[in-house]
């Protein structure tokens, strides 16, 4: 279950609304709940709030410049100390440092300026290597009152074509063409009434056309680079000259994170006052508070407030949708990632990471099963553990561990170490168990009943775990729901006959139906225990949930076909381990034959590299598979069977510090 949740509703002079909101806001304990509703006043946005938002996009814009200097290795990061403000201090404070924001900014506007020259005077170099290719000055082909010049490239390709179709329309055209990156540089020059159908000959082709900038059109080549060049030189020395200034604004970066951070927790505060009831006397505050910690926001507004303010909690009322807090703990932290992904669980409803703590890691191990590869699986996930300090990827880093943990246990199970087996490698020690390979399959049959015995166990617990959610509502839903008691009872009943006589009740049910008594007298017992759900679940649709007959009929059947299958896909766990170890007997054979005609130094190497491109390949391959598989066993088989996942997150009103730490915080929130 989620963590119990409390109502808290404070009420505190209008005078000491703003302290307590800072005490709140700092211990990140309660989420707040929209009181507007009620007749005590509706509160309106700061006369504060454009400005703060304002200085926040200034901030942000100047912090994205400053972010794209560089940083210095191993410089040490220190929050900056900040007393509390109000926020009339906080705007005085941003004061200071906006003459420091408009030089960043104007610093940037001018280096994009630089940027833009600098972009344009290339693109005229680059032209000018091309006419220089090609033998011609800017002056030679600007523009002709009777001609028309066309100046661009082609793809190399298309050239021939190109100048055949020009010279087909009309033999009164010059075409000068050279070879330049790939590309075919022209020079076309064509009497102006040949101009709309060399465009658009030129156009079909792909053509790219130079525009000649006019201050180049009075140069010749020589005198136009040279201009262009010192221009160059110019601009990156200026450029040069910023970049050191900018790297100089850039040691201050600290003031503009600690300004962007106090100014977010600012607009957040303003924007959550408009959730409280407030009157010139009185506000009121409510949200939802863990149980556990209503005492410290109570020290935390009495502090604030003094006596002259009230705190009461209560429990979650039918109709209230309090958020939902997982608190796990170790191992089982990791695996939270695997609950979230599906969703959140709902204030009432079972957490299944608890559940899933054994269930998915078997699974997975049991098809991934192999000493080496969970070796690696363990090591990749213990070094996103402790590197990955992002919440999301240190979890999942966890639940890789926990896997390949696993992984390693059915590795010595099945004998298999990067698919050396005691079979194929002398110094290898037999299976625990069994190898899924071994005797040309011989153990598939049996695994197979196991992996059905796996799939009646997970999905018994997926319908006592439903059972005992719809028991807090209802009994009666939790005995006639189809993943109910009726629903377990099928899933036994089944399992029943199958393990007491395998596939051949079918036949033997079929044949007693056409009047072999002696087979029905055997599987009858077994048949009568399955027939007492199926008659009772189609009842419970029709008169507790008040569904129509034919609905209700449609209903057991599909209980019976998912229950069917449910149990079936259970198999993939068999199939992936063959599979698995299909895969690392087929390297260790590719390297028997690719290395059978060396010996040596040579047979070696080449069996090493051939052993760990294959090794690399499997794992990395069968990792990802086993998982998705692994997954879909969870959300599909068992998941749906006892977890809506659609509940909300707690969500604190708090203080996000990241850059800054308050100058006074005390044990209060401790």
């Amino acid at each position: 279950m989620p963590s119990e949740m409390r109502m808290v509703d404070i009420i505190v002079p209008t005078s000491k609304k703003d302290e307590v909101v800072s005490r709140l806001k700092e211990a990140g304990l309660m989420e707040l709940v929209d009181v507007r509703d009620k007749d005590i006043g509706k509160p309106e946005l700061s006369e504060h709030y454009p400005q703060v938002s304002e200085l926040i996009a200034s901030a942000g814009e100047a912090l994205r410049i400053l972010e794209s200097v560089p940083e210095k290795k191993n410089a040490e990061f220190k929050r900056k100390p900040v007393p509390d403000m109000s926020t009339g201090e906080l705007l005085r404070y941003a004061e200071k440092l906006k003459p420091f924001i408009s030089s960043v900014l104007s610093l940037s506007e001018s280096m994009k300026k630089l940027s833009d020259i600098k972009s344009r005077l290339l693109e005229q170099r680059a032209v000018l290597g091309l006419l220089s290719d090609l033998g011609a000055d800017p002056k030679s082909i600007a523009g002709h009152g009777m001609v028309s010049v066309f100046t661009g490239s082609i793809p190399m390709q298309d050239m021939e074509k190109t100048v055949s179709d020009m010279k087909n329309k009309t033999s009164s055209c010059f075409i000068k063409t050279a070879e330049s990156s790939g590309k075919a540089l022209l020079i076309v020059a064509v009497p102006k009434e040949h101009e709309d159908a060399f465009s658009k000959i030129l156009n079909s082709d792909g053509f790219e056309p130079f525009k000649i900038p006019e201050e180049l059109e009075k140069d010749s080549l020589e005198s136009a680079r040279k201009r262009i060049d010192s221009e160059l030189r110019m601009l990156s020395a200026r450029e040069a000259k910023n970049q050191k200034r900018l790297s100089e604004y850039a040691r201050r970066k600290g003031d503009i994170l600690a300004l962007l951070e106090l100014l977010q927790i600012e607009k957040s505060t303003q924007e959550s006052e408009m959730l409280f009831g407030s009157t010139k006397m009185v506000s009121v505050i409510r949200g939802w508070v863990p149980a556990s910690a209503v005492g410290r926001v109570e020290k935390a507004v009495r502090s604030s407030a003094g006596p002259a303010c009230s705190v009461s909690s209560r429990e979650a009322r039918k109709g209230e949708t309090p958020p939902s807090i997982i608190s796990n703990s170790g191992p089982l932290k990791g695996l939270e990632v695997i609950t979230e992904s599906y969703g959140i669980p709902e204030y009432d409803e079972l957490d299944p990471t608890k559940f899933i703590a054994l269930t998915f890691p078997f699974l997975f191990g049991m098809m991934f099963g192999d000493i080496g590869h969970g070796l690696l699986l363990t090591l990749t996930g213990l070094v996103m553990w402790r590197k990955m300090r992002s919440s999301g990827a240190s979890k999942l880093g966890m639940t890789l561990a926990l896997c390949g943990i696993s992984a390693v246990f059915f590795g010595a199970m099945y004998g298999s170490m990067f698919g050396l087996t005691h079979e194929n490698t002398y110094w290898m020690p037999a299976p625990l168990w069994m190898d899924p390979l071994a005797e040309h399959g011989a153990n598939i049959p049996y695994l197979i009943k196991f992996s059905v015995m796996l799939a009646v166990v997970v999905l018994g617990l997926g319908s006592v775990l439903n059972i005992i959610n719809k028991a807090r509502h209802s009994l009666l839903e939790a005995f006639f729901h189809p993943w109910g008691v009726l629903g377990l009872w099928v899933l036994l009943a089944g399992a029943n006959l199958f393990f007491s006589h395998g596939i051949s009740f079918i036949s033997m049910t079929i044949m007693g139906l056409m009047g072999d008594f002696s087979a029905l007298s055997t599987v009858l017992p077994g048949l009568l225990l399955l027939a007492v759900p199926i008659v009772l679940l189609p009842i419970g649709q029709i008169f507790i949930e008040k569904q129509m007959v034919l609905i209700g009929l449609y209903e057991t059947f599909e209980v019976l076909q998912k229950t069917l299958v449910n149990v079936i896909s259970y198999v993939r766990v068999v199939i992936m381990a063959v599979v698995h170890g299909a895969l690392l007997l087929m390297v260790m054979k590719i390297m028997e034959m690719v290395t059978s005609g060396f010996s040596g130094i040579a047979g070696t190497v080449l069996s090493v590299v051939i052993f760990i491109a294959g090794n690399v390949v499997v794992f990395g391959m069968e990792a990802m598979i086993s998982m998705v598989q692994t997954l879909r066993l969870h959300y599909y088989e068992f998941f749906s069977k006892f977890y809506s996942g659609s509940g909300k997150a707690f969500r604190p009103f708090a203080a996000r510090r990241v850059y800054t730490v308050r100058k006074n915080d005390n044990q209060i929130f401790k």
